[in-house]
């Protein structure tokens, strides 16, 4: 649904539950199509908590554009992408089953490793 990649491999996303709540884990697949701890790669991870905060984690490499200085747009499997939009896939909903897609409202940007001359 986002296009992200890793070591040239697309991403496949899935809802894992943990106590507490949920985590969405984008990760390279091994043909399954849902998240297998030994066969798969976890990538990236977004969890969200009832109060709107996050924990976004990077586990391995995002694809990056390379060269001419480049370290923040992603290329994907459909060109290139400045930022994730994480609200893109998550709706949320009220108690009486109204809901709003968050697309626009949860943007990242990851940057690429950028080397520091000490």
């Amino acid at each position: 649904a986002l296009g992200l990649q890793s070591q040239g491999a697309a991403l496949t996303f899935d809802i894992v539950d943990v106590s507490g709540g949920s985590i969405l884990v984008g990760f390279v697949d091994d043909g399954s199509g849902t998240l297998d701890s030994f066969d798969d790669r976890p990538v990236i991870s977004l969890e969200l908590a009832d109060a709107g905060d996050y924990v976004l984690r990077l586990h391995d490499q995002l694809d990056h554009v390379e060269g001419n200085g480049e370290n923040t747009t992603l290329s994907t499997v459909t060109g290139t992408l400045d930022q994730i939009d994480f609200g893109a896939v998550i709706d949320m909903s009220d108690a009486d089953g109204d809901t709003l897609n968050l697309s626009g409202k949860l943007l990242v940007n990851v940057t690429d490793d950028v080397p520091v001359v000490d």
